[in-house]
């Protein structure tokens, strides 16, 4: 449910002012049942109460100064948020308006923003299903969820030795640490913790079917599974973060220093500066040109991934390995050596050892042991959600025109440009979702006689990226025919009835990533004016 009202009163106290005041409120009342708000239904419920008042002062014929500003408060942000405008408007003559305006206004959280909970993808490793893992699972639940929240409180991490972060992990319960859970907290490069996690690794190497049973057979006494049990220090941990794009871990190896606290969101506000023209040249051009720009603060995010998952560090397992190899190569039978030799296409001890050592350092990087959970996370599950991250500008135009080419008909254009569809700040891809270009031809023509008003218009807007959630992608150009008609009763000009027509010709596309194709959509329209 949405209301709103409003109250608004004009006064006139002196010649040439003019004073608009009033006060509006908007109440936002979500009822998911649980479905979209989760846990958060009870307490989902969105507030926002506003003032403003504008005074327009007439300096002269030609000169209007208009000034404008408007507070409002919304229940999550909790500040008042202040919003000043001015204008300066020049009219050389009747025919013609210059104006310079500068404006700040704001976006403030929208009910997604703050509210959603929402299970995304339950066991998204798959750690349960692996029958690799079932010496060591036992009765333990290793589910590490995907799950969708809002952004309301800000989340908080914690930080171990060195102010690194801290991880959580499905295998926290496992034999070298019983007492642990899902909420358990490990240092980063934790030696006990590497333990455990080798032991993963190799049982669930152990069980694949990634390598033939023959040669992961002659690989048993080169390496041992009780190898690392006084070593754990050896071996080092990195962090990488799901790619929504791919699904993988396909993004860069993250520094662990960059993991930092993230704050509620707060309003996002908008500094834009337009300088335009509008007027009428020839009595048959009416002309408007728009030149802006704006500067987006605390630009809100799409949904991203702020829980980045721990992995052995590939590198140092196999400078710890290669040794233990090369130490243990000699134990091989001539059979399990072929064997080795034949599948590695090695042939030479020392070729052979190293390609042991780089195929379990691969082994142990692959597995995500781990999630840097923030302490507001129910567990160690990985967290997608919103944020305010950094500052975007961007500029452009609007630039229309009409032609008379009689009192009944008249044909027009205009093109809309912004400069950029796609910013980076702070390391996350921002995309504008929406397009650079849009341009239309329209026309209309009027029967006055008969009553009967037409109009059609060509509307085309260029492709671009979108960045909207787990909708990331890009649409493709579209360009669609309208067409609409309008009839008013000879006997009662005040009543009418029309139909408008969208996408006359039926060009289905998508206008936005994860949305439908929409073709032609035809509407009926009754009118009565009194």
């Amino acid at each position: 449910n949405f209301i709103v009202g409003q109250v608004q009163h004009i006064v006139e106290p002196v010649e040439n002012l003019r004073i608009i005041y009033g006060a509006d409120v908007m109440l936002t009342r979500p009822n998911t049942q649980g479905t979209i708000n989760g846990e958060n239904e009870d307490s989902d419920n969105i507030s926002e109460y506003g003032v403003y008042a504008q005074a327009q002062y007439q300096l002269s014929e030609k000169w209007k100064f208009i000034a404008a500003t408007r507070a409002d408060y919304h229940n999550f942000v909790k500040k008042v948020f202040m919003s000043p405008r001015a204008a300066i408007v020049y009219k050389p003559v009747e025919s013609q308006t210059l104006r310079l305006t500068y404006n700040r206004s704001f976006s403030s959280p929208t009910s997604n923003n703050v509210n959603l909970d929402i299970l995304q993808i339950s066991d998204a490793f798959g750690f349960n299903g692996s029958s690799g893992l079932s010496p060591i699972l036992g009765s333990n639940t290793l589910n590490t969820d995907v799950r969708v929240y809002g952004n309301r409180n800000g989340y908080n991490y914690s930080y171990g030795a060195g102010g690194l972060p801290q991880f959580r992990s499905v295998f926290a319960g496992l034999a070298n640490n019983p007492a642990g859970n899902n909420t358990t907290y490990f240092n980063y490069n934790d030696t006990a913790f590497n333990r455990t996690a080798w032991t993963v690794a190799l049982l669930g190497f152990s069980q694949s079917d990634a390598v033939p049973l023959n040669v992961k057979q002659a690989l048993g006494p080169l390496i041992g599974f009780g190898s690392l049990t006084g070593a754990g220090e050896a071996i080092s941990h990195m962090i990488k973060a799901v790619d929504l794009t791919s699904g993988g871990f396909t993004g860069p190896i993250l520094d662990p220093k960059n993991v930092k606290d993230l704050g509620k969101l707060v309003n996002s506000p908008n500094q834009t500066i337009e300088l335009g023209w509008n007027g009428v040249i020839s009595e048959k051009f009416l002309v408007s040109v728009d030149l802006w720009g704006s500067k987006i603060t605390d630009f809100v995010s799409p949904l991203t991934v702020i829980t980045p998952n721990i992995f052995l560090d590939a590198a140092s397992v196999t400078a710890y390995l290669k040794p233990i190899v090369d130490a243990n190569i000699a134990n091989l039978t001539g059979a399990q050596l072929t064997t080795l030799n034949t599948y590695f296409g090695t042939t030479t001890n020392e070729q052979l050892s190293q390609a042991v050592a780089n195929l379990y350092g691969n082994v142990a990087s692959q597995v995500p042991f781990g999630t840097v959970s923030p302490t507001q996370a129910r567990g160690n599950e990985v967290i997608l959600t919103y944020g305010n991250f950094g500052d975007i500008t961007l500029w452009g135009t609007d630039v229309g025109v009409t032609y008379f080419v009689s009192p009944n008909a008249r044909i027009g254009a205009t093109y809309s440009f912004v400069n950029k569809d796609e910013f980076e700040s702070e390391g996350i891809q921002i995309a504008l979702n929406a397009p650079q270009h849009k341009f239309n031809i329209n026309g209309s023509y009027s029967f006055k006689k008969a009553g009967v008003d037409l109009g059609a218009r060509v509307r085309w807007q260029d492709g671009f990226p979108v960045n909207s959630g787990v909708y990331v992608g890009n649409v493709e150009d579209i360009w669609t025919v309208d067409a609409n008609v309008m009839y008013s009763f000879w006997f009662a000009k005040t009543f009418k009835i029309g139909v408008n027509a969208s996408n006359l010709l039926n060009n289905k596309k998508a206008q936005f990533v994860g949305t439908p194709q929409i073709g032609r959509l035809v509407l009926g329209r009754i009118q009565y004016s009194f």
